[in-house]
């Protein structure tokens, strides 16, 4: 009589848990599934034997496999509710995340009969909060962005702008009572401030412009050869300034297919950073060469180097680091965040050798023309 109570129990059961809008388990006392009901089979996609015992686990995602066993067979050893999250192969082949949760039964008279449990797809809760995620990863970085962006206006701007009001307040309050040779060496100095300072905004606009993703990319065919030369004139006062010369070895036949903006924009930093760092009487050399379909454009000087801490941190994405020159020329240490920023949107690399004392040379690849 008692037999059959029981066995019209379990099928009642059956028959409720079939109806259920949830996946439900149970288990035996050695963690083997004995039941699952009807939802988990067409969520599986699979018959009532590949389900039973251990063989669900086969749906289990490999990276999640440890984990859910681990969580699973603790909870049995200890006799403890568990829940945890795992993605499962549903029967299109795909894996959803789901949400197992388990509690122990006992009989009446609390003697241990193993685990039941119920199974819910939580895939769409899942990508809600992978959305949330990246949502705070980006407010995250928007905000160390402006924090950034204000630093620099309020110490690396403000700094060279002090100087050049002072020089030309100076300029101002003197100019009738100054010798020619010392109103030429104030212009001079202001001059130096006022590139230095235009150099800097150009840096801060290129940067804001990266964070806020207003960047477009136009590439066009380019010709090497000009475009160094321009970037040569443009620096050719600074160069001139340390006495330092500047070669353009690349060829007048060699022609890019790039974003003209963005390349003169890597030039121009790379040249700024050789002038910067080389000691008077130096020389930077610009040679390029073709390497597997892309141009390969290196900027050798004959500067102070890099030792080897900084040359390992140099080109870290998002990384800045800002040295003075050896003039003590200021800098944010943006330019070289650009330059990887603007190498990589082109399907480039940028790489560096260096060693200290010895001089640096920045190489950059962008695909040549077809």
């Amino acid at each position: 009589m008692r037999e059959e109570i029981l066995k019209n129990s379990e099928t009642r059961f059956k028959e409720l848990a079939n109806t259920a809008p949830v996946m439900i388990w149970i288990a035996d006392v050695d963690g083997l599934f004995s039941f699952v009901n009807k939802i988990w089979l067409e969520n599986s996609g699979g018959g009532i034997g590949s389900q039973l015992g251990m063989n669900w686990l086969n749906h289990v995602h490999p990276e999640d496999l440890k984990k859910l066993l681990d969580s699973y067979q603790d909870a049995l050893r200890n006799k403890n509710p568990f829940s945890i999250e795992f993605r499962f192969k549903n029967r299109n082949g795909n894996y959803e995340w789901m949400l197992i949760k388990g509690k122990p039964r006992f009989s009446n008279e609390n003697f241990y009969m193993g685990f039941i449990g119920s199974c819910i797809i939580i895939q769409e809760q899942k990508e809600i909060e992978d959305k949330i995620s990246n949502l705070n990863e980006e407010l995250i970085q928007t905000i160390n962005s402006r924090d950034k962006f204000f630093s620099i206006i309020s110490h690396d701007l403000r700094s060279p702008l002090s100087g050049l009001m002072g020089i030309l307040d100076i300029l101002n309050s003197s100019y009738d009572t100054m010798e020619e040779s010392e109103k030429r060496e104030i212009i001079s100095d202001a001059t130096v401030v006022s590139k230095t300072t235009y150099t800097l905004l150009e840096n801060l606009l290129d940067w804001s412009r990266i964070q806020n993703k207003t960047i477009y990319y136009n590439p066009e065919n380019l010709r090497i050869h000009r475009l160094v030369e321009n970037i040569s004139a443009l620096y050719a006062q600074n160069a001139k300034d340390k006495n330092i010369t500047l070669y353009n070895d690349t060829s007048p036949e060699q022609f890019i297919f790039a974003d003209k903006s963005m390349t003169e924009t890597i030039l121009r930093n790379l040249v700024s950073n050789a002038i910067k760092f080389s000691h008077k009487s130096g020389f930077i050399r610009i040679t390029s060469s073709i390497e597997d379909e892309m141009l390969v454009v290196q900027v050798k000087d004959s500067g102070v180097g890099i030792d080897d801490e900084k040359l390992s941190k140099l080109l870290k994405s998002n990384v800045a680091l800002s040295t003075s020159g050896t003039e003590k020329e200021s800098g944010t240490g943006l330019g070289l965040v650009i330059c990887k920023e603007f190498v990589e949107k082109q399907s480039g690399k940028i790489w560096v050798e260096s060693k200290k004392n010895e001089g640096s040379t920045f190489y950059f690849s962008v695909p040549i023309a077809k």
